[in-house]
């Protein structure tokens, strides 16, 4: 029993000493240094760069013909032209338009990828604390069982006990170190997943805070729906498209200079003026643009469905989960657990007992651990997905 206490009392110093992990800085980390999303922001830059590019004037050409006659010597006669193509003037605006709706397009498909990286590393988070937390559990089992070791030890010696009390303890300290090493490789593989996500070493080390899962959340912020946002934006898009498919019909215009020469005679130029017309491929752009913004309209209507139903889903899962958690008395089953080993100490209670009875609390204590993880990782999914302002 004073080992038990001597190994609390060091986890309290630890504690003292010890910085605690910081999980704001986490998720901001997270969120500065992911690969995806740095990749994303320079492949939207690029895409919207290159439609920029399409919306300028066309080709400038410059064309000279020599022509060679027999019985002249040198040129007989040449042709010069200098030509500069372009679009109807009122194109140009409406592709600029077209441009701002396939920037705000692509935004919006950025914040739904942001968002799904930050909810993955919130619960990579929570899976975290929660694996702390196991580990505290653990350790406490283990220290239980070395002073019933001791305990018992004694009393063989002493011929109070049989063997085969002594070694029931013995097997569960053997099974209790094996679950530590599964713990300790469960929160070496939970670091390295925050780190593939953009998290730096350094904040994953320290001490529980004293509310790690209020922590993970409170550092969890509404982002309005960004499904809904891609949506409206794609929606958007396709009428803007549609627009601009509709004025394809304007004609290509040509403005540019041409001279003629003969041999022996003055030179002929003046202005070039040309113009072609798209006669029999517009009526279908027209069709095909028609058609996206009919299905960009039911997306629409189907996201709207399907973020109402996952946030009513999302409600009444935190709420039952959060009413789960409240039926556990942590207090209650920290204190039976010393109650029993005073018990055991003093000779009231078997080993055999104990066990049974610890079996069951321990039981019940990594219950309450799932239902918290899952209630935390729920409370997550809720708020991301929450309206800003509510």
């Amino acid at each position: 029993m004073k080992k038990t206490l001597f190994l609390l009392s060091f986890a309290a110093l630890a504690n003292c000493n010890a910085e605690t992990i910081d999980f704001k800085a986490i998720l901001t980390s997270i969120c500065d240094n992911n690969k995806q999303l740095a990749t994303m922001r320079q492949a939207n830059l690029a895409e919207i760069a290159d439609q920029k590019t399409d919306n300028t004037l066309g080709e400038t050409s410059v064309e000279y013909s020599p022509f060679f006659r027999k019985g002249v010597n040198g040129l007989a006669t040449s042709e010069l032209i200098v030509a500069q193509e372009f679009n109807f003037p009122t194109l140009y605006s409406t592709r600029n338009k077209t441009i701002e709706n396939s920037r705000r397009v692509l935004d919006s498909e950025y914040m739904v990828t942001k968002r799904d990286i930050m909810v993955e590393a919130s619960k990579l988070c929570v899976d975290f604390a929660t694996a702390i937390e196991n580990k505290a559990i653990i350790s406490q089992r283990l220290a239980t069982a070395d002073s019933l070791l001791s305990i018992y030890n004694k009393r063989m010696a002493a011929g109070d006990v049989s063997a085969l009390e002594t070694n029931r303890i013995k097997i569960d300290r053997m099974a209790i170190l094996t679950l530590a090493a599964q713990n300790e490789g469960e929160i070496t593989q939970l670091k390295l997943s925050l780190q593939r996500l953009g998290a730096s070493p350094a904040a994953l080390e320290g001490l529980l805070p004293s509310n790690p899962m209020v922590a993970i959340a409170d550092n969890i912020s509404a982002i309005g729906s960004p499904e809904m946002s891609l949506a409206n934006n794609s929606l958007e898009l396709a009428q803007q498209r549609l627009s601009m498919a509709r004025q394809e019909w304007l004609p290509t215009l040509k403005l540019g200079y041409r001279r003629n020469t003969e041999h022996g005679e003055n030179s002929f130029n003046g202005p070039l003026v040309g113009i072609s017309m798209p006669l029999f491929a517009n009526s279908r752009k027209i069709k095909a643009a028609k058609q996206r913004q009919a299905a960009a309209l039911l997306e629409v209507e189907n996201t709207r469905h399907l973020v109402a139903n996952r946030r009513q889903s999302l409600s009444e899962e935190t709420k039952n989960l959060k009413h789960q958690l409240a039926t556990y008395d942590t207090a209650l089953m920290q204190q039976s657990l010393a109650t029993l080993l005073k018990a055991v100490a003093a000779g009231e209670v078997s080993i055999i007992e104990y066990y049974r009875e610890a079996d069951l609390i321990y039981n019940t204590m990594q219950e309450r651990l799932t239902v918290e993880n899952n209630y935390y990782k729920a409370l997550v999914e809720q708020k991301t997905m929450s309206p800003v302002g509510q």
